[in-house]
């Protein structure tokens, strides 16, 4: 695609307007056209087409404005790649500054925001945890950055890290899986009952360990990750 498809007319603005320069109501493809006529301006692309079809590719808003520049560099020149990741950036921060610890256990909803504030990356594979004190999450904390199919799992990374916080009874672990896939792989599910055991052996509740996808995020069965473990021992 040369990105040179045809102009834009005014009612997108009008629209916005007529909604109280609100954006509430407004569908996904809607709400990028709007962002695209204010980014790239009326005279470069159809703003609409653009936005239909960067959210099949990337299936959601977040999807699209956080696509990695190569597969953005199908509909956009350099100099709009770096206008639209500005907008990620931008994207992440407001996310990340709604889910305000502390977070409970049970706050599923919010649980999914953090982790797709902080685990955005597609090229790289990021492990987090989360240490929990009276049932809430209270911060986070990176672990390790990888390539694109792994991370280092270090036991007393994770021990140091919580050592450091008073009342810790706790912590929950989430990584992301660059290829998509939320299925757990027989490495994630080994490792997950490796730290399971140690931790528990110090006093510390592995609660929960997610895996986090651009689409979906999913947990890995504690029964079965301690299985692994137990088999490979």
């Amino acid at each position: 695609m040369n990105g040179k498809l045809k102009v834009s007319d005014d009612s997108v603005f009008k629209e916005f307007a007529e909604n109280g320069a609100s954006l509430d109501g407004f569908s996904d493809v809607k709400v990028l056209e709007i962002l695209f006529n204010d980014l790239f301006g009326k005279t470069k692309y159809d703003c609409q087409a653009l936005a239909e079809l960067m959210l099949i590719e990337h299936h959601t808003l977040g999807g699209v404005v956080h696509a990695s520049p190569k597969s953005l560099s199908k509909y956009l020149d350099n100099e709009d790649i770096v206008k639209l990741k500005e907008i990620g950036a931008m994207h992440r921060y407001v996310m990340h500054e709604r889910c305000r610890f502390p977070i409970k256990l049970t706050d599923k909803k919010t649980l999914s925001e953090l982790l797709r504030a902080v685990l955005f990356e597609e090229q790289e594979e990021l492990l987090y945890i989360f240490p929990v004190i009276k049932g809430k999450l209270v911060s986070e904390c990176l672990i390790d950055s990888g390539g694109e199919d792994s991370v280092n799992l270090s036991v007393r990374r994770i021990r140091q890290k919580l050592e450091n916080i008073p009342e810790c009874t706790g912590f929950v672990m989430a990584h992301n899986h660059p290829d998509g896939s939320t299925d757990p792989s027989e490495q994630d599910l080994i490792s997950t009952g490796t730290v399971y055991d140690l931790m528990a052996k110090d006093g510390y509740k592995l609660f929960a360990h997610y895996i986090y996808t651009k689409d979906a995020v999913s947990e890995i069965s504690l029964e079965k990750a301690h299985a692994s473990y137990f088999f490979c021992k």
